[in-house]
Parts: C-alpha cells; sequence; structure tokens
C-alpha cells in the first residue's frame, strides 16, 4: 500500500491511494492540472484510478471534481448531504457518474475496502474514511471538531494513519482571524487542534501503525514544527507504540511517500 498528500492545507486537499493495480483519490481541493502533475511526477499512472472518496463539499476539497470526473469518467462517491451541498454550488459531475454513500454499507473498489462514519462540522453530511486492501489498513480523518469513540475505534491499529492537526489554540486565539471564525473552528463543528490530535492519536494507535501523518495544518494558525513537536511530545510520553514514523503533510506540494 502506498500514501501520498498531494496537498493539504485550509487552502486545498487532495490525497492518494495506491494497492496493487488499484488507485483512488481522496478529495480533490487543488486545481485539475496541478493534481495530473503531481502524479505524473510521482509515476502514477491515472488508468488506475477507480474513482474519488469526497469527504465533504467545501471548496478546498472538492475544487476539481466534476473536471477529474468528466476527463477520466471516474465515480463521484459522496454521501447525500454532501451532493446536496455540491448541487447548491452548481457542481459539474455528471449525473452518470454520482455515487451515493448513503445507498451503501460498504464499497468495494478494485482492491480497496472502504468503510467511513460522520465526522462533525459544518456542512451537510460529513465522513471519514478506513480502507484496507486485505492486508494493509488505511485511515483519514480531517475537518472534525471532535473526535469520539466510534472514530477512534473505527481508525485504531491502521498501518497508515492520517490526522487533522488544523491549529495551535494560542495561535489562533492570539491571531487576526475574525471572532466569529475563530469561534467556529474551535467549535465541536470545527478543526481539532495540535493536542487534540495528539489525544486522540493515542486512541488510535496500535501495534501495526508504522506511518502517522498530520495533515490540514492552518497556514495562518499553525506551523509544521509546532504540529510535529506537539504531537511528537504527547506521543512520547503517553504512547504504548513507539515503532511509528511522525511525519507532517506539505501545504501546497506533495508530502513523503508512505509505503506498508
Amino acid at each position: 500500500m502506498k500514501f501520498y498528500s498531494l496537498s493539504s492545507s485550509s487552502q486545498g486537499n487532495c490525497y492518494y491511494l495506491e494497492s496493487g493495480d488499484s488507485a483512488l483519490l481522496i478529495d480533490a481541493g487543488i486545481a485539475a492540472k496541478k493534481i495530473e502533475a503531481t502524479l505524473a511526477q510521482s509515476a502514477a499512472n491515472p488508468a488506475k484510478l477507480k474513482g474519488i472518496l469526497l469527504t465533504h463539499e467545501h471548496i478546498d476539497h472538492v475544487r476539481s471534481v466534476g473536471t477529474l470526473a468528466k476527463k477520466y469518467h471516474l465515480p463521484i462517491f459522496a454521501t447525500e448531504g454532501t451532493w446536496q451541498g455540491l448541487e447548491q454550488m452548481n457542481c459539474s459531475v455528471p449525473f452518470q457518474l454520482r455515487r451515493s454513500l448513503d445507498e451503501l454499507d460498504n464499497l468495494t473498489l478494485g482492491r480497496f475496502n472502504i468503510s467511513w462514519q460522520a465526522t462533525v462540522h459544518d456542512c451537510l453530511n460529513p465522513i471519514f474514511f478506513s480502507i484496507n486492501d486485505g492486508e494493509k489498513k488505511f485511515g483519514l480523518i480531517t475537518d472534525t471538531g471532535e473526535l469520539n469513540s466510534q472514530m477512534t475505534e473505527m481508525l485504531y491499529d491502521s498501518d497508515i494513519l492520517i490526522a487533522e492537526a488544523n491549529h495551535d489554540v494560542n495561535m489562533l486565539k492570539s491571531g487576526s482571524y475574525p471572532f466569529r471564525v475563530k469561534q467556529r473552528i474551535l467549535s465541536s463543528h470545527g478543526h481539532l487542534s495540535n493536542e487534540d490530535c495528539a489525544q486522540g492519536l493515542l486512541a488510535m494507535i496500535g501495534s501495526h501503525t508504522k506511518h502517522i501523518m498530520l495533515a490540514h495544518l492552518s497556514q495562518h494558525n499553525n506551523t509544521p514544527l509546532l504540529a510535529y513537536k506537539t504531537v511528537k511530545q504527547t506521543l512520547e510520553q503517553n504512547c504504548t507504540y513507539e515503532d511509528y514514523t511522525l511525519w507532517v503533510a506539505r501545504a501546497e506540494a506533495r508530502s513523503s511517500i508512505l509505503e506498508v
């Protein structure tokens, strides 16, 4: 199993997962040309793509989904709430390529067995994903204001685990954002702080976990080094397991390639 982030921040999010002859995109919140260029630079074959999974309808997660769906004839998988949100944004995904996750209990695409649950965010029906290829397990959760036991149980012991570390609380509170925006981010329907992420990871890391990547960092209320140090300190002091590597996704460029 191979994973990398093409871009991960409040400006745009897109993630690539591959196993054998199968590949997926999770979200497509950056320009289609950038996605294509990054895949080409990474020697990824677009013909492997089995579809695009959407976490929710915010523009930094869906910017080019219509373009990619039409160009590569890719099915797009999202909840009914996300499709409703996309319709309000004049969705350009052809109807024949739209798939509703509400009609499914789980999903198989190529080598991937895909499960999902709701997150808590200020949109219509956001979700996160747990994916396995029969041998390895992958989990990704961003854009949620809180973590509960059902979320952490689904993601527990993923070989590759991607988790949101959006902001440092002190940076956010003392920063230049309007008060209402700060309240939104700090709310249960906002985003996870570095500390929230670290505490959640303690309940998600297992003996098989080999890679953890911090994602969706705010470019105004966080820094990669601060997120890394905050999470690393908590894990070193409290985590039972040590056989993993901690990474930070890059805001506007491809991350390191993680393989298990």
